[in-house]
């Protein structure tokens, strides 16, 4: 199992980001997440140098996987795993699990921390990992989410890292179904001159 970074976008690795971004997104909608707004905030947290994206190839050199970590604000090496998907056919074999313990390694500083706002029946995924329960809140669906934390402090001093350090996306949907648009229109055409 190899995992991918890509911090920026480049015109050598753009056909490659944006097949990648389009995937999570697809993948994504199983979480009831609009294609649009994860397409658009990958994009702009790589844009804007406050993120990284990472796709996850398994020994046969299938994608098997796909997730974005954004950067903390003061704290630069403060990580919010902002989206994370397996491909159908390789859930429940412990791939997920396997993967973003492995991405989390290569990414994460312990002494920083990692959060993850989720659906409340993920607690369970997280906390083997090491995450730990630090509140309830409503998402941006309006939906009931969970923000965990991994970090080397304890407890409550972990969870007290997160405030105003994780920087939050704001999407103007319209904006963001038109540019999402554009950008499959734009990979479709990459893929024809390839």
């Amino acid at each position: 199992m190899s995992i991918k970074f890509y911090r920026e976008i480049t015109e050598e690795n753009a056909l490659e980001v944006y097949q990648d971004i389009l995937q999570l997104s697809l993948l994504m909608e199983d979480a009831d997440e609009k294609e649009y707004a994860v397409f658009t905030t990958i994009s702009i947290l790589l844009k804007d140098g406050n993120g990284c994206l990472f796709n996850v190839t398994n020994n046969d050199g299938q994608k098997i996987g796909y997730g974005a970590f954004s950067y903390g604000v003061k704290i630069k090496t403060l990580r919010r795993l902002y989206y994370f998907a397996i491909e159908p056919e390789f859930r429940a074999l412990g791939l997920g699990l396997e993967s973003l313990k492995k991405a989390i390694e290569l990414e994460v500083s312990l002494d920083s921390g990692c959060s993850v706002a989720c659906n409340p029946y993920l607690k369970p995924f997280y906390e083997q990992l090491g995450f730990v329960y630090c509140e309830k809140m409503k998402g941006s669906s309006g939906k009931d989410e969970i923000v965990m934390i991994l970090s080397s402090l304890d407890g409550d001093k972990g969870c007290s890292i997160l405030d105003n350090e994780i920087s939050l996306i704001s999407i103007d949907s319209n904006l963001a179904k038109y540019n999402a648009k554009n950008m499959r229109n734009s990979i479709n055409k990459l893929l024809e001159n390839t």
